[in-house]
Parts: C-alpha cells; sequence; structure tokens
C-alpha cells in the first residue's frame, strides 16, 4: 500500500504582522516593568480606583518605542507624584463671576485701583453672603480619581517639544525640567486645564526671537502682560481657580501672578518655580515671587511687571549681597520652594505616624527648604540638659 503525505508549508506571519508583535511584547514587558518595580507607582496605581485605566493608557502609550523612554519616565514621575494633587469643585463659581465682570469692564474704562475697589468690594461681599465660599472650597476632586489619559499624554508630548525648541535648553537640568517645566498644575486647588495650547498658540511669537539670554525671552513673554497690576484689597476673596477668571480681571495678588507666570514660561520650557517666605519682618503676611532655575544657579524676580529699568531681578536683594534701594534690608529667615514632587520631611512623617498636630505649614509635602540656595546656612546642634 502507498501512503502520500501531504506536508503543508508553514505561513509565517508577514514583516509587519512581526514588528506589530515584537512592539506589543515589548510595551507589555517595559510598562509591567515599570508598574512592579516602582513602588510609589504602584501604589498610585491602587489609589486611582476605576481611573486606574486612564492612567496605565498613559503608561502603555509611551511603552510602545524604546525612543519614548524619556516621555515613559516623565508619565512615571507625574503619575507617582499624583497622589494628593486636587482641584477645588468650580461647580458654583459662576455665581461670582459678576465680580469679574465688572472688574474687567471698570479697567477697559480706565478707573483707578481705589474706584474700582468702591464699586466692586461690596458686590463680592453680598455674593458670598448669598453663596457662601465654602460651596467651593469645602469639596475637592483629587487628579487621581479624575484625570483623563488625553490630557496626560498632550501635556507631555507639548512639555517636551518646547523643552527641545527652547535654544537655552543646554542650560537647564533634566531633573529641573521634570519638576518645573513638565507638571500639568502648579499648585492644589486650581483647577485641571490645558493651559499650554492657550498659550503656545497665542503667544509663540513672542518665544521666537533672536534672544541673546534666556532672561530675554522671559521678558518677551512677561512684558505682553504688564497691565496686569496688583490687586490689594480689590476683591480679595473671589476665588481665583481658572485661567479665563484671572485674565479677565488682571488685578490680582502675588500667589496668583507667580502661578501665571509659571503657566506662561513652563509652556515655552523655560523651568520657572514659586519660592515663598511664610514670614519676615518685610512681609508679615508672607511673600511670594518666581525664580528661574538653570544649571548656573537660580534667578528670582518680581511677579509682577515693572519695566524693563524697573528692579525685576532680585539676586542680589534676596541673596543677602546689597539692600534693596526701596525695602533696605530684606533678610528672609527661610525660604521654600513649592513642588510638584512630595518631599516628605522628618516632622512630617513623625506626624503622620504618631497623629501628633503640627503647625499648617509643615503639613504641606509640596514644598522644600530652599534656603541654603539664596545664602549661607548653618546646622546648629543643641545639647539637651534635660529630658523632655
Amino acid at each position: 500500500m502507498k501512503f502520500n503525505f501531504f506536508i503543508q508549508k508553514a505561513k509565517f506571519p508577514s514583516i509587519a504582522m512581526r514588528l506589530c508583535i515584537v512592539n506589543f511584547l515589548f510595551s507589555m514587558m517595559v510598562s509591567c516593568g515599570y508598574v512592579n518595580n516602582n513602588k510609589k507607582l504602584k501604589l498610585a496605581l491602587e489609589q486611582a480606583g476605576i481611573n486606574r485605566k486612564e492612567l496605565e493608557k498613559v503608561i502603555n502609550h509611551y511603552s510602545k518605542k524604546p525612543e519614548d523612554s524619556l516621555k515613559l519616565e516623565a508619565a512615571c514621575f507625574l503619575i507617582e507624584n499624583m497622589p494628593g494633587h486636587f482641584s477645588y469643585d468650580t461647580t458654583n463659581l459662576y455665581k461670582y463671576r459678576p465680580v469679574i465682570e465688572k472688574i474687567g469692564l471698570l479697567r477697559n474704562r480706565g478707573f483707578a485701583k481705589e474706584t474700582i475697589k468702591e464699586q466692586v468690594n461690596p458686590l463680592m461681599d453680598s455674593l458670598i453672603t448669598i453663596y457662601p465660599l465654602s460651596h467651593i472650597y469645602s469639596k475637592r476632586e483629587d487628579d487621581l480619581t479624575s484625570i483623563k489619559s488625553q490630557m496626560l499624554i498632550d501635556n507631555i508630548d507639548l512639555a517636551f517639544e518646547y523643552y527641545n525648541k527652547n535654544p537655552f535648553k543646554d542650560s537647564i537640568i533634566y531633573d529641573d525640567f521634570l519638576e518645573y517645566v513638565l507638571p500639568y498644575r502648579i499648585q492644589n486647588g486650581y483647577c485641571l486645564e490645558d493651559w499650554r495650547p492657550y498659550f503656545i498658540q497665542n503667544y509663540s511669537d513672542r518665544a521666537n526671537g533672536k534672544f541673546q539670554t534666556v532672561h530675554e525671552l522671559c521678558d518677551s513673554l512677561l512684558s505682553v502682560f504688564k497691565e496686569v497690576s496688583i490687586g490689594w484689597r480689590v476683591a480679595d476673596q473671589f476665588p481665583y481657580l481658572k485661567l479665563e477668571d484671572y485674565l479677565r480681571s488682571k488685578m490680582t495678588h502675588c500667589p496668583q501672578k507667580c502661578w501665571f507666570n509659571c503657566l506662561l514660561l513652563r509652556s515655552f520650557g523655560v523651568p520657572v518655580t514659586v519660592d515663598f517666605v511664610p514670614v519676615s519682618r518685610v512681609h508679615p503676611l508672607g511673600h511670594e515671587w518666581n525664580a528661574l532655575k538653570l544649571k548656573e544657579g537660580i534667578y528670582p524676580f518680581d511677579p509682577f511687571w515693572v519695566g524693563f529699568n524697573g528692579i525685576r531681578y532680585l539676586k542680589p536683594y534676596y541673596f543677602r549681597e546689597s539692600l534693596h534701594p526701596v525695602i533696605g534690608s530684606i533678610q528672609f529667615p527661610k525660604i521654600y520652594r513649592k513642588t510638584f514632587k512630595m518631599n516628605v520631611s522628618e516632622l512630617f512623617e513623625h506626624a503622620v505616624k504618631t497623629g501628633e498636630d503640627i503647625p499648617p505649614l509643615f503639613r504641606n509635602p509640596f514644598q522644600k527648604d530652599v534656603t541654603n540656595e539664596y545664602f549661607k546656612t548653618y546646622d546648629i546642634d543643641v545639647p539637651l540638659k534635660k529630658k523632655i
């Protein structure tokens, strides 16, 4: 008996299909490796609840190609430091909008600050009597459980694009890019918004000049908003939580202007910080300002525009090198910096473990002591002769 055997030739996947399989396996290996080897990241994903899928989309998105390794690292940096970041509820914000509309109207008509204050403050007082601010500040939405994958991806892509376009990129430390350019928010409370596209679309022409220094680039951008003025005691209680309200009012305090300056400059790849002193001889209620963060050091500057020839760059005065021509000796005792990254101090960690109450300033893990970046500091050992 004769047997005929028919051997069918094996069909191997096409080259395109094989590449897809390789990329898929690479993506799975990289993303799983990042999550499993990073305890902070793993914990953040666990705390995200049903929003975990959105965060994992970001990790998987940057795990597909080896050339996206830095963006993957950046995505993990944002997610692992996301716990504790939040926005206040802006559902009822529209109820206070008449205040902003009135400020904008009076400013456009050229009224002085005192006149604006006289007309706006009674309106603000009446509104918060009817609609208590607790309706906003008592409700918060955590970034970890609400942020969407596309927002994070767009933020990361634009941050890298304009960091790489920055003509002074070589003067920036990459870790400073991660902390002071990359984050999608500057500080807690403000609403989650796509602010980079707004500034890029409207002010790119101001960033495309032939600048000799990064300071000239910053001045070109900051001078666009020179009409923004300090609004001491002008609707002080208005909850500035959205960019559109700030742009309408253009009359706020140092904290809001520092926040705004960070949005503007970081949109074009410039690392800028918000530094502050909780209390000092000159500022008994505290003070905030911005600082450029470069390889060669920091350059603190006044958040409000005072002209090209005004006292804007404050380094010699804040560094205790010379007297301020208006204020005199500043002598800040301690200086802190707002961060996106969580910085757990020994005092904060002790309070968490023991439940012991500590001053509100030290309950915030999104800040760090940077006094030694401004002037020489010393560690002093004090022996305790009696047991406490």
